[in-house]
């Protein structure tokens, strides 16, 4: 019985260091450095591949969009191709415009489509990390964390001007209750390679009929497009 305790006893010690000993190195690191450092590396790399998955609450109905895509960060541009509430979905979204894939085959703005809360749902990574200057980013719990599948995870709340910024281009239904908005923005990173592998955002109305949840997953394969749309 002593020797079944005393294994029990080392696996538990040895869970604790895999836990929490693996990134003492990070823990060191000024988190705004580290960021900037990550996120410029995120620049560097000319197409970035993408899953995102957004659910979405208003006024006691629920939406869901499932899509993979690519942003092109050369020309501030994005594609994307999947379903949102099970309709099949292609999506061309330059800086200014997004355009949406009729069932003729045709190009049509969002507007043109009626589809104008469709804006709610993109979301690029790289506009993501241009929101975290805005955030009061931290390690989670003041110390690192990594889960299951070895991240460490930078969160924190957008401030003020974050809040604004964020609502103002992104859920612009929102721009006159911001005050009664909450954001929070988290960054995961690889613990492996100190890539940044996955960007969550959520959006919530105080009085509770909006809220947004979307999590951004980078992955490393092409999406293989033939894409003509309108510039």
């Amino acid at each position: 019985m002593y020797n079944k305790v005393g294994v029990l006893a080392i696996i538990v010690i040895l869970s604790l260091i895999l836990i929490t000993g693996c990134g003492a190195d990070i823990t060191t690191k000024e988190v705004s450095v580290t960021l900037e450092r990550l996120t410029n590396e995120f620049y560097q790399r000319e197409n970035i591949k993408f899953q995102m998955k957004t659910v979405i609450h208003r006024d006691e109905q629920m939406a869901t969009v499932d899509l993979t895509g690519v942003e092109f960060i050369e020309t501030n541009q994005a594609y994307y191709l999947g379903t949102a509430n099970e309709l099949r979905l292609e999506i061309y979204k330059t800086d200014k415009i997004t355009y949406l894939k009729s069932q003729t085959n045709t190009w049509v703005s969002v507007e043109e489509g009626g589809a104008s809360e469709l804006k709610t749902f993109i979301s690029l990574p790289s506009r993501l990390l241009d929101f975290a200057k805005f955030a009061d980013l931290a390690i989670i719990d003041d110390s690192l964390r990594l889960n299951r599948r070895r991240h460490i995870v930078f969160s924190g709340e957008l401030n003020e001007d974050g809040v604004k910024n964020y609502i103002s281009s992104h859920v612009p239904e929102l721009v006159d209750i911001i005050d009664e908005v909450f954001v929070e923005l988290s960054i995961y990173i690889d613990y492996g390679t100190e890539k940044i592998s996955k960007i969550d955002i959520f959006i919530n109305e105080l009085s509770g009929n909006f809220s947004l949840v979307s999590e951004i997953t980078l992955v490393e394969f092409d999406i293989d497009t033939q894409i003509v749309a309108p510039k």
